[in-house]
């Protein structure tokens, strides 16, 4: 469920979180820049209301499905994680990407950095687990 609302900054998208869902555009675009703020709302649902759950949210982008194509529940695209502690994250949903990157490691954790020169790395599909029941 969303709704549109008048800012100061102008207009906004408000998402209530209560459903899981997407919007998406009728348009193909291609060349653009995609700039946008986000906050997070104090307010969780389930199946997502347990308190040491995150908040979860992200930008599907790249989609070049129809809703529900494959009886999938999220297309198959490039995912920018917006979710608490994980801002920026990249997911590749149902496909792979390539992304020129080099390893790093910190603190006992791996992280690929982007940078312009070198050789992509092919990050594989990224698949859901499934829920206990």
């Amino acid at each position: 469920m969303f709704t549109v609302v008048e800012l100061a900054e102008g207009k906004a998208i408000r998402i209530s979180g209560e459903v899981f869902g997407e919007l998406r555009t009728r348009a193909a675009f291609a060349d653009y820049r995609l700039r946008l703020q986000f906050t997070l709302g104090e307010k969780k649902w389930p199946p997502r209301d347990n308190p040491k759950m995150p908040r979860d949210s992200g930008i599907l982008y790249h989609v070049p499905a129809v809703p529900g194509e494959e009886n999938r529940g999220w297309a198959r695209s490039i995912e920018l994680q917006i979710q608490e502690r994980d801002v920026g994250d990249l997911c590749a949903v149902g496909s792979e990407i390539a992304v020129r990157s080099r390893r790093r490691e910190q603190d006992g954790k791996v992280f690929w950095i982007t940078i312009r020169p070198g050789s992509g790395r092919c990050f594989p599909r990224w698949r859901a687990k499934k829920a206990a029941a």
